[in-house]
């Protein structure tokens, strides 16, 4: 995954919240995806930032390191992008 990279959201997704979780939908692929909060953080500031951005946020808010936060940040983008969310 290219770390400069712009991510975008998918237009046609419906979003649910549901607190500490939160449900997306997308029509296109009828596709139900659940997140938990910091699944949830992610996808509320991914949209038009690259993923060393997302990384960056993401460490800072949880205060975690580098190496955690490239993880997390990345498995949930690529799940975002299998299940067609993100472009």
């Amino acid at each position: 995954m290219c770390a400069n990279a712009t991510i975008k959201k998918c237009k046609n997704i419906k979003r649910r919240d549901l607190g500490s979780r939160l449900l997306l939908f997308s029509p296109d692929t009828n596709v139900l995806l659940e997140f938990n909060a910091t699944a949830k953080f992610i996808w509320e500031i991914c949209d038009e930032r690259t993923l060393d951005e997302i990384k960056e946020l993401y460490a800072k808010k949880y205060n975690i390191g580098k190496n955690d936060a490239e993880r997390d940040v990345e498995d949930v983008i690529n799940a975002l992008k299998i299940k067609g969310c993100v472009n």
